[in-house]
């Protein structure tokens, strides 16, 4: 029990440390509004999509990713969207908050917290899972928040408008990023081999200046937009939307969870999956981890609820230390981990 919660306190406090370090910058005026609409937009262009090419690019290659795991996380994942749509649709009439709502239930931070999580309750098994589950499920979560936060956004709150839907995703810096990595990947594959048994071109022994560049941008990513999001969040406006934010927390935090664990479940009763404290390790990362602050970002940039979409992150990171903690001691008890 100690363990699982250090595990949980180490992981999240740095988190909200930068989140109240943006919170108190911007405080004492260092930051203006015209200024945080700028570093959004530098985020959303430059260091996220940088994040998400390495978090791919780093991969040995596309081969390393188990078809049915995958498989099944994906299916999981559209059983989340779809609770989380049904119950987005029956909890408000306003578009923009709709979006950010469907968004919170199948959208974890997997990518930061995902691999740490899983090597420390799976070991190198589940870290090892947990990375190669990382291009298909973060990919998902691109292309499904563009599509959601599309129809709902305030552009689109009386009709759907097929075109720019589709504009969105393509257009998508995030989504083109991860497709980027995937066609380096998938040309890596083919490349005939060097002496040394490695591809005779890689970006990053061949171009290693310009790997050096993106990476440097996605090592600052996380960070910057944690004090980011600190930053723009505004605390007065927690008691008017106590409602959405208790249910936004509840989708990341309890129902993701138990629907992706009840899905598991089944899928190794009939032997689609084979039972694994490693995969378990993986999926609790996946299914129980924080609202991640990209959430945020993109909920700003599409024009939906973006102070909506700041409280869940905030909130989510604070309880999942919690939540993460209890799912862990569970499923201990149930000897899956």
């Amino acid at each position: 029990m100690l363990n699982a919660f250090l595990f949980s306190f180490n992981a999240i406090m740095p988190m909200i440390l930068l989140m109240t370090l943006g919170y108190y910058l911007r405080s004492k005026g260092f930051f203006s509004a015209s200024v945080l609409k700028e570093m959004n937009h530098f985020a959303f262009y430059y260091c996220i999509p940088s994040l998400m090419f390495t978090n791919v690019y780093v991969l040995d290659g596309l081969q390393d990713i188990p078809i049915k795991l995958m498989a099944f996380v994906l299916i999981s994942l559209v059983l989340l969207t779809l609770s989380g749509l049904f119950i987005a649709l029956y909890s408000t009439n306003k578009s923009s908050q709709r979006g950010v709502l469907v968004q919170m239930s199948f959208r974890s931070n997997y990518a930061i917290v995902g691999a740490a999580m899983a090597a420390s309750l799976g070991g190198t098994a589940g870290e090892a899972i947990s990375a190669t589950l990382q291009a298909p499920s973060i990919l998902y979560f691109n292309i499904v928040a563009v599509l959601f936060l599309t129809i709902f956004s305030e552009d689109n709150a009386r009709k759907i408008n097929i075109p720019n839907i589709c504009r969105s995703i393509i257009t998508n810096p995030l989504i083109l990023a991860q497709i980027f990595a995937i066609a380096c990947l998938a040309i890596r594959g083919i490349l005939p081999l060097n002496t040394a048994g490695k591809p005779i071109f890689t970006i990053a022994n061949n171009v290693p200046w310009f790997f050096s560049f993106i990476k440097s941008l996605a090592k600052i990513s996380s960070p910057f937009v944690f004090v980011l999001l600190g930053a723009q969040v505004r605390f007065s406006s927690v008691k008017n939307m106590k409602k959405l934010l208790t249910l936004g927390n509840l989708l990341r935090l309890i129902l993701a969870p138990f629907l992706g664990f009840i899905s598991y479940y089944l899928a190794t009763h009939f032997n689609f999956l084979t039972a694994s404290p490693a995969i378990v390790s993986a999926l609790l990362a996946l299914y129980g981890s924080p609202s991640p602050a990209v959430a945020a970002v993109m909920a700003e940039e599409m024009n939906c609820d973006g102070e909506l979409a700041r409280q869940c992150v905030i909130w989510s990171t604070v309880f999942s230390m919690l939540t993460l903690m209890l799912w862990a001691i569970f499923f201990r008890m149930i000897n899956w981990l």
